[in-house]
């Protein structure tokens, strides 16, 4: 806490820091709890208001700074974009100050969202989520890009590595091998890249002061990431939130019946492809790669660039409801959106 408050010092005239703050700043330090988080989190307060103005995010370790560098390159690109700077946090400043490496943002007040108000505001939430997707995809480069220019990059360099990292006779290798061929339409295909937020559920979203939704958190980011992944990501949570789904039985059970046998999202899903000009033919391929790619990604913030792990990580990956989800939707993959 003591680095966030002397840069702070250091340099309120430099980042016209006044716009924010008052002469008297104070500041608390939140180490989150998740296993996967690698970030430091430290509200700052002015006495002029009751809730943070600022947040500064610094990395546990000094050189793991991976997360923040998405979270900034991204938010900047957002901040390029109309609704990106009422529904996003803004870089305020993103430097080394005492060797180690601060992210400041504005903060966003609001209540956070959570499964009590999706349930009650479901509509709502669908509706408002869909339509912050679509906004930061058409405000980009909505041009088809072959995968050459991304497939690698994002699928199947991840999917290799996250593979090295276990046995190479072990379950984890067969299902990467797997995923693969499942994902092979996507090795040929030609589709519009978007700001990938990586992690779109609550406790992410917020409920604005006026009104609209607002998206924090975004050290998983991938400003040129793939479209649908968000949004199977936040479509799977409200089915979980909806079934009041708790174990990896009930969360595969609550995914099973909405995207497989009620089919409940395939009208906002098709949309989503219409409106980016995605075939709809890759969908499919898309929905295991959320999966796949969220948690492979979620193994990497635990072991940056490692070329091996313990067993107590392989065991804590292998017991995620993601894994579990990923692992699911591929043994029964002719199940899911939408082949007919």
């Amino acid at each position: 806490m003591r680095p966030v408050l002397a840069f702070l010092a250091a340099h309120r005239a430099r980042l016209q820091l006044d716009r924010y703050v008052g002469p008297e700043v104070s500041a608390v330090m939140l180490t989150p709890r998740f296993p996967a988080s690698r970030h430091v989190v430290v509200p700052i307060m002015s006495a002029r208001r009751s809730e943070p103005v600022l947040v500064a995010k610094l990395p546990r370790l000094e050189d793991d700074t991976g997360g923040l560098e998405r979270e900034a390159a991204a938010l900047r690109v957002l901040s390029e974009r109309r609704e990106g700077l009422a529904t996003a946090p803004r870089v305020v400043a993103f430097e080394k100050y005492d060797r180690r490496l601060i992210l400041l943002e504005t903060w966003l007040t609001g209540t956070p969202v959570n499964a009590a108000t999706i349930r009650r505001r479901t509509e709502r939430s669908l509706t408002e989520v869909f339509e912050w997707l679509q906004e930061i995809a058409i405000g980009g480069d909505t041009d088809p890009r072959p995968a050459a220019a991304w497939y690698r990059r994002l699928l199947e360099e991840p999917l290799l590595r996250f593979a090295s990292l276990f046995p190479s006779d072990g379950d984890e290798a067969r299902l990467v091998e797997q995923t693969l061929e499942l994902l092979a339409p996507l090795s040929v295909a030609e589709i519009p890249l978007v700001i990938e937020h990586g992690d779109l559920n609550p406790p992410n979203l917020i409920r604005l002061a006026d009104g609209r939704l607002g998206i924090v958190d975004w050290e998983a980011a991938e400003p040129e990431g793939l479209p649908f992944l968000d949004l199977f990501f936040f479509l799977s949570f409200v089915s979980f939130s909806l079934h009041e789904a708790s174990t990896i039985p009930e969360h595969i059970a609550a995914l099973d019946k909405d995207f497989a046998t009620r089919r409940r999202w395939e009208a906002p899903v098709v949309d989503y492809a219409l409106r980016l000009g995605v075939d709809r033919a890759l969908i499919p391929a898309l929905f295991v790669a959320c999966w796949a790619r969220y948690t492979s990604a979620l193994l990497f913030r635990m072991v940056d660039e490692s070329d091996s792990i313990g067993d107590e990580t392989r065991d804590w990956i292998a017991g995620t409801r993601f894994y579990a989800l990923w692992r699911h939707v591929v043994t029964h993959s002719e199940r899911f959106p939408w082949r007919s």
